[in-house]
């Protein structure tokens, strides 16, 4: 499984965030914006699904990776691996927390005239407990054992859209970061 933003805030995943509770809020004050005409709330609402879409499908591992790529304790299993592609090391992890800000955001153009930007604050926090990386190639490749549990705040010009804190995900298994996750 991949983790994404979508695996811990969303009841569903796999459903769009339109359709889940919780989000009405963001889409109602959206299509708010002031001077925007009527007629072009629909291309807004849509707008806004794809762009809230793509936020929440941000994958967790180069966020993870970006805080774990400071650790040194774990440069030691990063480069034992980077050698022999087959080798994989495993480095435990202390309880920890990793926090982020993200700005998406809307450009609202209408009849050829750029009206402005809707901007959104997301900001995220991730508590780990009880974690070892598996390092391949020089990669996080998966996390496995231990606890994460999230939470998130979505706000649109300082007021508050959306707060949600997710129950403690058991990360038993493994979660996968794939090919994709970077060095750190």
């Amino acid at each position: 499984m991949t983790a994404t933003l979508k695996t811990f805030f969303c009841p569903d995943p796999a459903a769009p965030l339109a359709g889940q509770a919780g989000f009405e809020a963001v889409f109602e004050q959206a299509s708010q914006v002031s001077g925007l005409p009527k007629a072009a709330a629909p291309g807004l609402a849509s707008a806004f699904a794809t762009a809230l879409e793509d936020v929440f499908a941000l994958p967790l591992g180069p966020l993870l990776e970006a805080a774990w790529g400071k650790l040194a304790a774990l440069e030691d299993a990063r480069t034992s691996t980077l050698a022999d592609p087959s080798l994989s090391a495993l480095a435990p992890l202390l309880d920890h927390k990793i926090t982020s800000t993200h700005r998406p955001h809307v450009d609202l153009r209408y009849g050829g005239k750029t009206l402005g930007k809707v901007e959104l604050v997301l900001d995220l926090a991730l508590q780990l407990k009880g974690i070892e990386l598996e390092f391949r190639r020089g990669r996080v490749s998966a996390l496995r054992g231990g606890t994460c549990q999230g939470s998130g705040t979505l706000s649109l010009g300082g007021k508050t859209l959306f707060k949600r804190q997710s129950k403690p995900f058991p990360l038993t298994g493994q979660v996968s970061f794939g090919e994709a996750a970077s060095a750190p």
